[in-house]
């Protein structure tokens, strides 16, 4: 009988370990950033960015403080502190950036062997982003107009504004 196997209480308390710590380690895993891309203002100094702050994402609350390190790819474009410090008990911390020059770079954080990386570029303004309630609006316009053109002829009628196909020319 393999020795490991003759002291079971032992063995059960080594796999509960093993568990327990596995457990531990997924909640601080770096899932990456909450927004691939996102703008910060020429001339901000330690400011969140616009329109939608980057935020850093672990896989779970935390049980201690969690540091992840930031990095900018063109210091000269933007720069962040070199770690982000996450509380315990949150899942998320906010980035804040101080934009130096007009361009584009891109963040990466890592935290153990997670790497994660977005892209910020600094503009002068922030570009308009429509509300969410104007997009769906848009969306659901352009399914409506596009389920309205397959019925442009037969009993429906036609319209000689739409698109036809050339089978129908």
């Amino acid at each position: 009988m393999p020795r490991i196997l003759m002291n079971l209480p032992a063995t059960v308390a080594l796999l509960a370990t093993l568990c327990l710590t596995t457990f531990q380690a997924s909640a601080t895993e770096l899932l990456g950033f909450n927004i691939s891309s996102t703008y910060s203002v020429l001339g901000s100094i330690n400011e969140p960015t616009a329109p939608i702050p980057l935020q850093v994402l672990l896989a779970g609350p935390t049980s201690e403080v969690t540091f992840v390190a930031l990095s900018s790819s063109d210091r000269s474009v933007f720069d962040t502190f070199s770690t982000l410090a996450i509380l315990p008990g949150e899942a998320s911390a906010i980035v804040r950036v101080s934009a130096f020059s007009l361009g584009s770079a891109v963040l990466m954080a890592d935290l153990g062997s997670s790497h994660a990386g977005a892209n910020i570029t600094v503009v002068s303004q922030i570009p308009a982003v429509p509300e969410p309630s104007v997009l769906l609006m848009l969306t659901v316009g352009l399914a409506f107009i596009g389920g309205s053109a397959k019925r442009r002829s037969g009993k429906w009628g036609s319209d000689p504004y739409l698109p036809t196909r050339r089978s129908e020319r």
